[in-house]
């Protein structure tokens, strides 16, 4: 099975819910880039290396506009 693949079921189980909404949780209502004042509606990964069991400190909460940012520094 693929990489991609694996991760697309990762993000549909039941595990990565739970660790996403904690993060949303924490995240109480606000985007975690400093200065945004937006709401997060995704959870982002700063590191993949404990992929599949993510230490609290892998992830962050992001509205979508920080969350294109973060993937692509050039988009607007």
């Amino acid at each position: 099975m693929g990489a991609y693949k694996l991760y697309l079921e990762y993000l549909n189980s039941p595990e990565w819910a739970e660790r996403r909404e904690l993060v949303l949780k924490r995240a109480a209502g606000l985007c975690d880039v400093p200065g945004c004042l937006r709401e997060p509606i995704k959870v982002h990964h700063i590191t993949y290396d404990r992929f599949g069991a993510e230490d609290w400190r892998d992830l962050v909460a992001v509205c979508e506009s920080c969350h294109a940012l973060l993937h692509d520094p050039s988009a607007p």
